[in-house]
């Protein structure tokens, strides 16, 4: 058990109930313990009844973000396992090309606040909370045991870091990293550059419009 926890208010666990992955401040009943901004909390009903383990960030309307809803140890196997997770879920779905796609997407892989686009033998990361940010060096260190990797990109600039009372950050975090980097997508080349390009350096979700 840890030694903080959220209680959510009578009548708005049903959208943590329902899969909804964020503890708005205006939802949380009372704090047991005392946490610094990043800490890992029990999220638990008006009642006392376990909902998950997420980290929490009082200076943000979204207080906390749901990272499991099961007991388990948020340690080093655990990152390991989500990443491992959403590394085979890409490949096992047939990605048209596995030179570059999104490895992970946030909540969407249950990672919230984390976005990784892998470019070639190349990582782009972006780490938009502050629970995360206190994990970046794990995530780096099993990012360069799961795949082969030259080089990593920290590409924090997006102004919602301002939100998690995080500065913003823009540089190569692992290995080297080119100014650009030469693609394929759908039989097509394309020179990503990496660190001058919008968002990751190149729209990844925009496969299926390119190919029309």
């Amino acid at each position: 058990m840890l030694p903080n926890a959220l209680y959510i208010k009578k009548g708005f666990e049903k959208s943590i109930y329902d899969g909804h992955p964020w503890i708005y401040k205006n939802a949380i009943n009372r704090i047991r313990g005392k946490f610094t901004p990043g800490d890992l909390v029990e999220i638990k009903d008006w009642r006392g009844k376990f909902l998950g383990i997420g980290y929490a960030n009082p200076a943000s309307y979204i207080t906390a973000r749901v990272l499991t809803r099961e007991q388990e140890n948020i340690d080093e196997g655990f990152w390991h396992k989500r990443l491992k997770r959403a590394l085979d879920f890409r490949r096992n779905i047939g990605v048209n090309t596995l030179d570059a796609y999104r490895l992970v997407f946030s909540e969407a892989d249950f990672l919230p606040g984390l976005i990784i686009d892998k470019f070639g033998d190349y990582i782009v990361m972006q780490v938009l909370t502050l629970g995360m940010e206190r994990v970046k060096d794990t995530i780096v260190k099993i990012l360069i045991d799961l795949l082969p990797v030259k080089g990593i990109y920290q590409k924090n600039d997006a102004a919602v870091r301002a939100f998690e009372g995080l500065t913003l950050e823009d540089s190569i975090i692992f290995g080297e990293v080119p100014e650009k980097v030469v693609i394929e997508e759908n039989d097509v080349k394309f020179c990503v550059n990496i660190a001058g390009g919008q968002k990751t350096g190149h729209f990844l979700d925009q496969r299926c419009n390119r190919i029309f």
